[in-house]
C-alpha cells in the first residue's frame, strides 16, 4: 500500500507574514471616487459661459457638459475647461436659468482626458451642427464670448454635481 505523502502546512507567522507582504500593493491601489479615493479637488473661480445636454434621460440622470471660462490667476493655467456631470432627469442647473456672476467650482482633472470643442452655439443663424454634435446654449444674462471651438480643453469633472455612471 502506498502511503500518500502529507506537506506539512505553511507555519502560521509565515503565512501571516506571506498574506501582509502580497496585499500591501492592493491597498495602497488608487481607487476611484466611488471607493473612497482622494484625488487632488482644485477649487476655482469663473463663469459657465455655454452649456450643452440635459435633453436626454438615461438612467435616471440627465447629462451635461459646461465650459467654464476662468478668471486670470487661477490654478489651472488655462483659459477655458469643460466640465461634465449629471443630474436627475428633470433638474437643471442653476445657471441655465437665471443670470450668475463668476462663481467657484469644485473640480477634479480627468487624468489624461482632454477634448475637443466641438458643436454649434444655439441660436446661431450659421449654426453648421451636425447630428451627434453638440449644441452649446449661453445661459441667461451672460455676455458671449468667443468659445474656443476647434480647441484642446482640458476636462474635469465637478466634485458637487458628481457624474453618474451609465451602468
Amino acid at each position: 500500500m502506498h502511503r500518500a505523502k502529507r506537506l506539512n502546512p505553511m507555519p502560521p507567522l509565515l503565512l501571516a507574514l506571506w498574506l501582509a507582504v502580497f496585499s500591501i500593493p492592493a491597498f495602497s491601489a488608487p481607487r476611484h471616487k466611488s471607493s473612497g479615493a482622494h484625488h487632488k479637488i482644485e477649487v476655482v473661480a469663473g463663469q459657465v459661459v455655454a452649456y450643452s445636454g440635459g435633453q436626454a434621460c438615461l438612467k435616471e440622470s440627465a447629462y451635461w457638459s459646461i465650459v467654464i471660462h476662468l478668471q486670470p490667476g487661477q490654478v489651472i493655467p488655462d483659459e477655458f475647461i469643460r466640465v461634465d456631470f449629471s443630474l436627475p432627469c428633470g433638474k437643471s442647473p442653476k445657471w441655465a436659468s437665471a443670470a450668475r456672476p463668476a462663481e467657484e467650482f469644485r473640480l477634479h482633472r480627468q487624468v489624461d482626458c482632454k477634448v475637443v470643442l466641438a458643436g454649434d452655439l444655439a441660436g446661431d443663424n450659421k449654426s453648421k451642427a451636425l447630428p451627434g454634435m453638440p449644441l452649446w446654449t449661453v445661459p441667461p444674462g451672460v455676455e458671449p464670448v468667443r468659445l474656443p471651438f476647434g480647441q484642446i480643453l482640458p476636462s474635469y469633472l465637478s466634485e458637487d454635481l458628481p457624474l453618474k455612471p451609465l451602468l
